[in-house]
């Protein structure tokens, strides 16, 4: 039996997705962004809330994955390479735009966690986050993948990746606690 990723597609399927997109780029790249357009668009929409930036994005993404189309390769973990991807296009665009995410209050209800509500707020808060961890907190909290999604994404258990996002919210939440005082 062959392992599927998230989007039901095995390696050898993207592989041939990539051949495709290098034979004929245009309906090649239409089917790849038909395929995988929510997880490139969720992981940019944590970096940037404007639309139009996160249309930037995705178009970097595309033309990365156009060249990377010249040269395929079997890829084991076809939806962590492209958010590995998108997440790079999104740092580099930071980067280029010298673009500081607002350093808005975040209110504080129960337990300070559900009430991320501007995406730079929550960008600001994972920041300090190794890239790990950051992968895992964004494709639980934003793209809404189970602790097991996750850990196929990433090649570890699911024990591991649960255990990593707690760890990881308490981190959050102990900056939460300081940034509020500090405020």
């Amino acid at each position: 039996m062959r392992a599927r990723g998230l989007q039901g597609t095995t390696k050898e399927e993207f592989f041939g997705l990539l051949q495709k997109i290098n034979n004929n780029p245009h309906d090649g790249l239409q089917e790849f962004y038909e395929k995988y357009s929510k997880l490139i668009t969720n992981t940019a929409s944590i970096f940037f809330k404007n639309k139009f930036v996160i249309n930037e994005v995705v178009n970097d993404v595309l033309i990365k994955i156009w060249k990377k189309s010249k040269k395929p390769c079997v890829i084991e973990k076809p939806e962590g390479w492209i958010y590995i991807i998108t997440a790079n296009c999104a740092k580099s665009l930071l980067r280029r735009r010298r673009y500081m995410p607002l350093e808005e209050t975040i209110k504080d209800k129960k337990d300070g966690i559900q009430d991320f509500i501007d995406l730079d707020s929550f960008y600001f808060m994972i920041k300090d986050l190794s890239q790990a961890e950051q992968q895992i907190i964004i494709q639980r909290c934003v793209s809404s993948f189970t602790f097991e999604e996750i850990a196929e994404i990433v090649g570890k258990k699911t024990s591991t990746v649960s255990s990593t996002f707690y760890r990881s919210m308490d981190k959050i939440k102990e900056k939460i606690k300081k940034f509020t005082k500090d405020a």
